[in-house]
């Protein structure tokens, strides 16, 4: 074998060993630099997992934040509706009790006006009576009533009438007009009807024969101081009764002596 080939065989295998060696580093190289790159990819998918997790967490919680505070702004609605309801029912029972303040204060001075009234007629009735002791009855009548009626009757107008004959306008006088039920019906009741017998009694007096109102006092009693028995239809008849009395303090033309009660 020649020099020539065996050196031409030679610079082959040199060669070769050199591609396999560049081969084989370049195939160390692509292992190594893989690895270098997983070393430094994984920690960051990592990291990039842990904030799509932490992303999608904050998402539900905003979620759920949203729905709280849609679910804050209904009952706010709720609240602010109750808020105005209740703000006009207060305002309405605001104006309402106002109202009523007016009226109690209007009733107030309804009331004062007439306990002024009435103390002013008070006194003028002291001045009036301050000799009482000098006046004395003059005359006296009844007059009677239907059962549970207030209503004077034929009869008793022409008593009345005749009453009202023997007073003298001139002659200082006082009226005393008292009015009377039997005993069926409750006190209440009695007591009122008394009264409005009374009154018609006053009316007729006032309207009919002129007598000044101011002359005249009355009273309602009710079923007290019966002039007969209620056990019988007769006496129950008696009371249901107004009496008439005239005071006087002169001597009265025609009422020296007292008349009779009448008995119907």
């Amino acid at each position: 074998m020649s020099s020539e080939f065996v050196g031409v065989r030679g610079r082959r295998g040199f060669a070769t060993g050199a591609v396999l060696a560049i081969v084989l580093a370049f195939g160390a190289t692509g292992c190594a630099s893989k690895k270098f790159v997983r070393n430094r990819v994984d920690p960051v998918q990592t990291r990039v997992d842990n904030i799509d997790s932490q992303v999608q967490e904050h998402s539900k919680n905003i979620d759920e934040l949203e729905r709280t505070a849609s679910k804050m702004d209904e009952r706010i609605g709720t609240v602010d509706q109750r808020a105005q309801s209740a703000a006009q029912a207060a305002s309405a029972k605001a104006d309402e009790a106002g109202q009523r303040a007016q009226q109690a204060n209007e009733a107030a001075s309804n009331a004062k006006s007439l306990a002024d009234e009435a103390l002013t007629g008070v006194d003028t009735l002291s001045k009036r009576v301050d000799n009482v002791n000098q006046y004395q009855v003059a005359f006296e009548e009844s007059v009677l009533f239907n059962f549970e009626s207030s209503q004077l009757t034929d009869e008793s107008k022409k008593k009345l009438d005749e009453a009202a004959a023997k007073i003298t306008p001139d002659s200082p006088y006082l009226i005393e007009v008292t009015g009377f039920t039997d005993q069926t019906g409750g006190r209440t009741y009695n007591v009122t009807l008394s009264e409005q017998r009374a009154r018609n009694v006053v009316r007729y007096l006032t309207s009919q024969h002129n007598i000044p109102l101011h002359r005249i006092h009355v009273m309602g009693f009710g079923s007290e101081n019966p002039v007969a028995k209620n056990n019988t239809r007769e006496g129950r008849k008696m009371n249901r009764r107004v009496e008439v009395r005239l005071y006087t303090s002169n001597a009265y033309q025609g009422g020296q002596q007292t008349s009779q009660m009448v008995n119907h």
